[in-house]
C-alpha cells in the first residue's frame, strides 16, 4: 500500500508540474482558472464571491459550496497553485480508489496496478488537469470512494462521500440519481434511496432555491443556449421530448455521437471482445444522465475528452474496467497488451503537445503532438 501512495504522489507530482508550466507559461486562461482563484480569494477575506466574469455571487453558477472549504487554503496563503494543486491530487487520488477497488473485487496486485495504470493513462485525467480548474475534480474520487464504502457496507463514508460530490457541482446530482438506479439494479437498496433521494433533493434545492437567490432568473437561463435546438426554455425542451421526440432522436443517433462514443471507449474498447455477464455493465446506467446532456447539447465542448463534461463518467467506465480485467488474458488480449494499447491511447488523445511551448516551439508539423480530428471538430490544442 505504501508502494500505491507512492505512486499516487509521484503522478499528482508530474500533474501538477504540468499544469503549473502551463500557467507560469500564461498559457491559462481567465475562463475558467481566474474565476474560481477569485471566488475563492474574495471567500478567504470574508467577503461575497462576486465575479468579474459572470457578474453574480459564485454560488449563482453551479452551486459549488466546495469552494468555502477550499478557501480555508487561501488563508494560509492566497496562490492560484493551491487550486492547481488540489486539482493535480484529486485526480492523483482517483488512481488510489481505482486500486483499492480492483483489490476489493479480488484483483492480484498486479492487476490492480494495472487497472490504477489505465485510470492515470486514460486521455481525460491528463487533459482536465491542463484545462484551468474545475471543482468536479474533486468528485471523480469522491465517486470512486462512495462506491468502496456500498461495498464494505460502510454507510456514514457513502453519505459523506456523496455529500462531497453534490458539493461540487449541482448537476452533479443527476449522477448521483443515476448512481441510485446502478445501485437498485445491484440489489443494493438502502444505498440507492440514498443517493436518488438525495440526489433528487439536492438538484431541487440547488435549482430552485440556491442559485435563483444568488443569481436571479440568469441561473435559471444561462445554460439553456446549450440545448437550444430542442427549446427556448426548460419547459419547451421537456415538452418537445414527448411531443417531438424526433428532435432528441436525431441527436441521439448521429455521427456526432458516434465519434463522442468513439472517443470515450476507445482507451479501452478491449472490453468489448470479452465475455463479460450483463452485471458487468450496470454502471453505465449511473452513467446515462451526463451522457445524455453530452449528447443532446449543441456545444461540441460537451463531447470531447478535454473539457470537463465526461468527468461524472469516467469512475463507472473504470468500473467495468475492473469487471474486465479477471478476464485477462484471452487470446490476443493480455495484461501486456491492455497496457499498450492505454498508452497508445494516452499518447494520440491527451494533449502531450502542450511540450511544445516548454521546448520554445508554436508547432512541430508532421508529428502526433499536432493531431486533431476534423470530422468531429475535436481540436487538440491550445
Amino acid at each position: 500500500m505504501k508502494n500505491i501512495f507512492r505512486l499516487t504522489a509521484v503522478y499528482s507530482l508530474v500533474l501538477l508540474i504540468c499544469s503549473s508550466v502551463r500557467h507560469i507559461l500564461f498559457q491559462s486562461a481567465a475562463w475558467d482558472l481566474a474565476i474560481f482563484d477569485q471566488a475563492v480569494y474574495l471567500i478567504s477575506l470574508g467577503q461575497a464571491p462576486l465575479s468579474s466574469f459572470t457578474g453574480f455571487h459564485m454560488l449563482g453558477d453551479h452551486g459549488a459550496l466546495i469552494l468555502y472549504p477550499l478557501a480555508l487554503l487561501y488563508k494560509i496563503f492566497p496562490s492560484v497553485y493551491w487550486l492547481l494543486a488540489v486539482q493535480a491530487l484529486s485526480l492523483g487520488a482517483g488512481g488510489t480508489m481505482v486500486w483499492l477497488l480492483a483489490k476489493q473485487r479480488g484483483l492480484t496486485d498486479r492487476s490492480a496496478l494495472l487497472a490504477m495504470a489505465i485510470y492515470c493513462l486514460y486521455p481525460l485525467v491528463f487533459n482536465i488537469n491542463l484545462f484551468d480548474f474545475h471543482p468536479e475534480v474533486i468528485a471523480v474520487p469522491a465517486f470512486l470512494g462512495a462506491i468502496w464504502a456500498v461495498r464494505n457496507d460502510r454507510l456514514g463514508l457513502f453519505v459523506g462521500a456523496i455529500g462531497v460530490v453534490l458539493s461540487c457541482k449541482a448537476v452533479l446530482a443527476l449522477t448521483v440519481g443515476g448512481m441510485g438506479l446502478w445501485l437498485w439494479a445491484e440489489r443494493r437498496t438502502k444505498y440507492a434511496a440514498i443517493a436518488l433521494g438525495l440526489g433528487t433533493l439536492w438538484f431541487i434545492v440547488a435549482t430552485q432555491w440556491l442559485m435563483p437567490a444568488f443569481a436571479g432568473e440568469q441561473a435559471l437561463t444561462r445554460f439553456i443556449g446549450r440545448y437550444s435546438d430542442l427549446g427556448s426554455s426548460y419547459g419547451e425542451i421537456v415538452q418537445n421530448f414527448f411531443l417531438r421526440p424526433q428532435l432528441v432522436l436525431s441527436r441521439l443517433f448521429s455521427i456526432g455521437t458516434l465519434e463522442y462514443m468513439a472517443l470515450l471507449w476507445s482507451p479501452i474498447v478491449y472490453v468489448f471482445w470479452l465475455n463479460l455477464g450483463v452485471k458487468a455493465w450496470t454502471p453505465l446506467l449511473a452513467t446515462l444522465p451526463a451522457l445524455m446532456m453530452n449528447l443532446l447539447a449543441n456545444d461540441s465542448t460537451q463531447r470531447d475528452l478535454i473539457h470537463q463534461y465526461s468527468l461524472p463518467i469516467l469512475p463507472f467506465l473504470l468500473l467495468i474496467v475492473i469487471e474486465a480485467l479477471p478476464s485477462i488474458p484471452r487470446g490476443l488480449i493480455t495484461c501486456r497488451s491492455v497496457f499498450v494499447w492505454a498508452l497508445l491511447g494516452f499518447i494520440l488523445l491527451s494533449r502531450l503537445h502542450f511540450l511544445r511551448v516548454i521546448i520554445g516551439k508554436r508547432s512541430i508539423p508532421g508529428t502526433l503532438l499536432n493531431w486533431r480530428w476534423r470530422g468531429s471538430k475535436i481540436k487538440v490544442r491550445f
